[in-house]
């Protein structure tokens, strides 16, 4: 099972939940081109569960 980890910024124990997810992580905080967003939401589209952190 592919899995993804979205780091949004709106959970003040998102370390804790990256650590136990085990996944690729993508900040979200940090300042995204639009060709990081369309790879953002293309990996999103791909894997098979998304995590929010």
């Amino acid at each position: 099972m592919e899995k993804l980890t979205l780091k949004t910024g709106l959970f003040a124990d998102a370390d804790v939940i990256i650590q136990a997810a085990d996944a690729p992580v993508i900040d979200l905080t940090a300042d995204l081109s639009d060709d990081d967003w369309d790879n953002v939401l293309d990996q999103i589209l791909e894997c098979d569960l998304v995590i929010t952190a």
